[in-house]
């Protein structure tokens, strides 16, 4: 996924707005959607504030077709937003300030978002199973970036925006 802390500037630059101005207007429209959310829609978590909720897309690569098909946009909050991003995951686990309550509840989240929360029974093979993903997923990344430029899709199938290469996207 693509998380955009910046008021949906990565998102118009991904898809090729160009200018000021241009970014400013999809902002606003982002802005404009958020407003009344009061959950995250990963999570189903209530949020205290609108404001805490980050806007994210996710895609479905396919490589033999060099295209990133939109999947669906939402409103997230700032944990989900992290599971959304395999290199912030992968650099929790490498750094040495992150307690083993912060990887436990990053752990229970990820299983409990993809539907296996059973795993959670074995703490140690959750967390196991979370690294193997999130190492496998970044993997991905890695190789999509060396295949050149990606054409992006609507949900529909429509072209939007420039080809893009994979390795800059974050």
């Amino acid at each position: 996924g693509y998380d955009d802390r910046e008021r949906g500037t990565a998102l118009a630059a991904l898809c090729g707005a160009n200018g000021a101005e241009e970014r400013a207007a999809l902002a606003d429209v982002l802005v404009r959607a958020r407003r009344g959310q009061q959950a995250c829609a990963l999570t189903g978590e209530a949020v205290g504030s609108e404001s805490e909720l980050r806007f994210v897309s996710q895609w479905d690569l396919d490589p033999s077709g060099l295209t990133m098909r939109l999947r669906r946009c939402s409103f997230v909050c700032q944990r989900a937003a992290l599971l959304l991003d395999p290199l912030l995951v992968l650099e929790r686990f490498a750094a040495h300030h992150a307690g083993a309550s912060e990887l436990s509840e990053l752990t229970a989240l990820f299983c409990t978002a993809n539907g296996r929360a059973e795993m959670l029974e074995k703490p140690a093979r959750a967390l196991e199973w979370l690294q193997q993903c999130y190492s496998l997923a970044y993997s991905c990344r890695v190789v999509a970036s060396s295949l050149g430029e990606w054409r992006l899709q609507s949900e529909e199938g429509a072209e939007i925006g420039r080809p893009v290469h994979r390795g800059a996207a974050r």
